[in-house]
């Protein structure tokens, strides 16, 4: 049988040069002003609060087809259903009741419990308020 070669390095490429594109950290790619993540106040919070609850031990994947930011999972995706649709809201907005209504009915509508996080940068930590119908 004929032996197929398949070339799995750039490197053998004339046109490719890595040394223009390659960070040894991402200090020096942010320096360099490939990587402005996070760079607004949202985009910090939700950094924030992806790594607690990444600490807390929950799996996380995006959250926008049930309406929130993150979902939450206790373990391996693959083998657990969701537990929480998790929104990231700013420590000093005010909520309305309609609000309240609608992120409870959505948890829900399916069957999670809505969390509404923020960042307390006073004192530098994560503030959660899980939103659940109790009874019917």
């Amino acid at each position: 049988a004929p032996t197929i070669t398949i070339k799995t390095s750039s490197n053998s490429f004339e046109w490719y040069n890595d040394k223009d594109y390659c960070f040894d950290s991402l200090e020096v790619a942010r320096l360099a002003g490939l990587w402005t993540w996070p760079s607004t106040p949202k985009e910090k919070y939700k950094f924030n609060i992806y790594c607690d609850l990444w600490n807390r031990g929950y799996f996380i994947t995006n959250g926008i087809k049930f309406g929130g930011d993150y979902l939450l999972y206790p373990g391996d995706p693959l083998r657990y259903h969701s537990h929480f649709i998790a929104t990231i809201i700013d420590m000093n907005k005010e909520i309305s009741p309609m609000d309240i209504i609608t992120f409870g009915r959505m948890g829900t509508a399916v069957k999670k419990s809505y969390m509404l996080c923020s960042w307390d940068m006073n004192e530098d930590k994560a503030v959660y308020v899980c939103i659940e119908w109790a009874g019917y």
